[in-house]
């Protein structure tokens, strides 16, 4: 398994589990963003096909959500969701190695192998 990064972990942790936390213009920047991301690795023709059908640029709130690029977005978007939801986000980390499983429900840590299944 690839080297832990507590930050990044955590933030693709709370966007990805917690994602029913955001606002519908913020739902459509993420995709609009992750869009963007796969596009900039993919062929000419897949990125024409990936625009196409998903991208949400046209979108002036969106627009300008992503102004300042898709990283900076999430980074907002992360500690926005930290300071006005802290009551309802929680993290299932481990409880031998206090590191982040690769889900919100899993009941194994990648990291330890440590296992709280009963």
């Amino acid at each position: 398994m690839s080297e832990y990064n507590e930050k990044e972990i955590l933030d693709d942790y709370v966007l990805t589990y917690f994602s029913h936390l955001l606002t519908d213009a913020e739902c459509k920047a993420m995709k609009s963003g992750m869009v963007e991301t796969m596009a900039m690795r993919s062929s000419d023709n897949v990125v024409k096909l990936l625009r196409e059908k998903c991208a949400v640029t046209d979108n002036e709130e969106v627009a300008l959500l992503l102004k300042n690029g898709y990283e900076n977005f999430r980074r907002t978007l992360y500690d926005r969701l930290l300071e006005q939801h802290k009551d309802e986000i929680f993290s299932n980390r481990c409880l031998q190695c206090g590191k982040l499983p690769r889900t919100a429900k899993a009941k194994q840590c990648p990291w330890c192998f440590h296992s709280w299944r009963k």
